[in-house]
């Protein structure tokens, strides 16, 4: 005869360790699905996109100083948009660590122009031209038309602990359509200090200086 008795008898004999896990299997479980939720969460954070790191935006600092109103010291010069090499075509901030791999223009990951660096240098030479005289926009509307080209305008790090701002443009110096003049300048300015702000007044320095050079081509060139 089967009885209760003979029923409860294979439980009871169970092994110890078995019963244990019966009893802490849903303490386990709840253990496992915490563990998937806080993995769960972990991956949606990871996937939600981040606001973009702001950048700092650079340009050469105002002009404090306007032109002088007084009779021109030379005849009016065209001077369209300045044609600038393909590294150039970003504001991106560029260097070069000569000391590892000069041939490799890096652009600082938290700094920029806050336009292309063409646009900076043609802004530039109109000021320091229209001092000495009239300066156009549109070629045909004058005797003299002014191209240049920018080839390089870049920090480049000697050492770790030296850098300096370089500027080489081309420029060409048309008389009513006909090549007149061309002479190429290579500018440059130490950096006080080693990093994006540091390059910026360097190549403001290295420009500023192209520019005086150019000035005195110029003059020699158009009376």
């Amino acid at each position: 005869m089967i009885t209760i008795k003979s029923i409860a008898a294979p439980a009871c004999s169970m092994p110890a360790n078995s019963q244990k896990a019966l009893k802490n299997r849903p303490k386990n479980a709840f253990c496992s699905r915490l563990v998937l939720l806080a993995l769960a969460f972990a991956i949606t954070a990871c996937s939600t996109p981040q606001p973009p790191t702001l950048k700092t935006v650079y340009d050469f600092g105002p002009v404090l100083t306007a032109p002088v109103q007084s009779t021109p010291k030379r005849a009016a010069i065209a001077l369209p948009e300045i044609e600038a090499s393909g590294s150039l075509s970003s504001p991106a901030l560029l260097y070069r660590l000569q000391y590892s791999n000069a041939q490799e223009l890096r652009p600082y990951a938290a700094a920029r122009w806050s336009v292309l660096p063409a646009q900076l240098v043609r802004e530039r030479i109109r000021d320091a031209l229209a001092a000495q005289g009239p300066v156009l926009s549109t070629e045909g509307q004058a005797t003299y038309t002014l191209r240049i080209e920018l080839d390089e305008f870049s920090q480049v790090f000697e050492s770790p602990s030296s850098s300096f701002g370089l500027v080489r443009l081309r420029a060409s110096l048309l008389k009513n359509d006909q090549l007149a003049s061309q002479t190429t300048l290579l500018t440059r300015a130490p950096a006080a200090s080693q990093d994006a702000a540091g390059g910026v007044k360097a190549l403001t320095a290295a420009t500023d200086d192209a520019l005086r050079q150019l000035a005195a081509w110029l003059a020699t060139h158009i009376k």
